[in-house]
């Protein structure tokens, strides 16, 4: 089951997929009157994370709305 099945129907949960710069797409959404960012995160560590840019690190860094970063399963292994 999807994790976002699971939440309670008042959250509403939109899971979106879209083209473009990532960073810029999201703070579109956060302007938008987002209650929660909820970001996924590879786990690549701080050498991948400088060679190819930290999508949530700049998202943070740029929105007044709450950020939430999950990373994925196994990442701090």
């Amino acid at each position: 089951m999807h994790e976002a099945a699971a939440m309670p129907a008042e959250m509403r949960a939109l899971p979106l997929h879209e083209r473009g710069e990532p960073v810029e797409r999201l703070l579109e959404r956060a302007g938008q009157g987002v209650d929660l960012l909820l970001l996924g995160s590879r786990g690549f560590g701080p050498l991948m994370r400088v060679l190819l840019g930290n999508v949530a690190a700049r998202v943070i860094s740029r929105t007044a709305c709450p950020v939430m970063v999950v990373p994925r399963p196994g990442a701090g292994s």
